[in-house]
């Protein structure tokens, strides 16, 4: 049988403020800069969540983390 199978990843984004008054403003503005997707991946910066996992069959169930669920994609 065939299956797909997912793992969730974490990979590092970075923006260069230049206008900050202090480290909390640093960090807003930069928050405002991420939620529009306006920034850059910080190359080798990703991690596999080897403890998280979504697998598909061919006859379409899926299963996360050792639970068989519907498929509510």
């Amino acid at each position: 049988m065939k299956y797909t199978v997912q793992r969730p990843t974490i990979e590092w984004v970075e923006v260069v403020i230049d206008n900050a008054n202090n480290l909390e403003h640093a960090i807003e503005l930069a928050d405002e800069v991420f939620k529009h997707g306006e920034y850059e991946y910080v190359d080798n910066t990703w991690s596999i969540d080897w403890w998280r996992f979504r697998v598909e069959d061919e006859t379409g169930k899926v299963f996360f983390d050792n639970e068989e669920t519907e498929n509510k994609l």
